[in-house]
């Protein structure tokens, strides 16, 4: 009983130590696997404070969004440490205040909270693309932030990666029905192809 009682001891003392270790080591906000709520305060983990040679921006944001409609945007990085050719590039984190975001590839994904970072295959780019559909009607301005990471591929949270913020605010505009039903109408259209092409092999094979 007593060995029992102090092999429970002892994994409760390693159970502690493993703790303390990973609470020893700061900077774990930034991963290969993506990071979020950090759209607005960019990861430290790779450095005190943002660099200016290190850019972020997204296009694609309209002036003033359609309720209702879907947005492609392209997030891109530019300066800081050279690409490595074997390495990790960088990644970053968005997050908008009101809408849905999406993914287009396997290169990003979407987090719990609803915002959108790179996944592990999209480590190796500094170019990601995405999807934003605006809110409905009477929602008012849309705050989008984003933060990027420029890393130098040696897998490690060093001096030698920079980071960078940007934010942009995307007014409301008119509601376009025609417009929303359009986009709607091409999305389905894959579908309905594909359906009328099995359906021609159905009524052939009854023949």
């Amino acid at each position: 009983m007593l060995g029992v009682e102090n092999k429970s001891m002892a994994l409760r003392h390693a159970v502690l130590l493993v703790i303390l270790l990973l609470g020893a080591f700061p900077g774990v906000d930034g991963s290969s696997h993506g990071m979020e709520g950090l759209s607005a305060e960019g990861c430290s983990c790779h450095g005190d404070s943002n660099d200016e040679g290190a850019r972020v921006s997204v296009a694609g944001l309209p002036e003033a969004y359609t309720p209702g409609l879907t947005y492609d945007l392209i997030v891109t990085l530019e300066g800081g440490p050279t690409a490595s050719a074997n390495g990790h590039q960088g990644g970053f984190n968005l997050a908008a205040s009101a809408g849905t975001l999406g993914s287009k590839d396997g290169t990003t994904r979407i987090t719990d909270d609803g915002e959108v970072t790179h996944d592990h295959p999209g480590a190796n780019q500094r170019t990601w693309m995405l999807t934003w559909t605006a809110p409905e009607a009477t929602t008012g301005p849309v705050n989008i932030t984003v933060a990027g990471n420029v890393v130098d591929g040696d897998h490690q949270p060093t001096e030698g990666d920079d980071w960078a913020l940007a934010a942009y605010s995307v007014g409301e505009g008119e509601t376009d029905p025609v417009a929303v039903a359009s986009q709607a109408a091409q999305g389905l259209l894959p579908i309905l192809l594909l359906g009328a092409v099995a359906f021609w092999f159905w009524r052939s094979s009854r023949r």
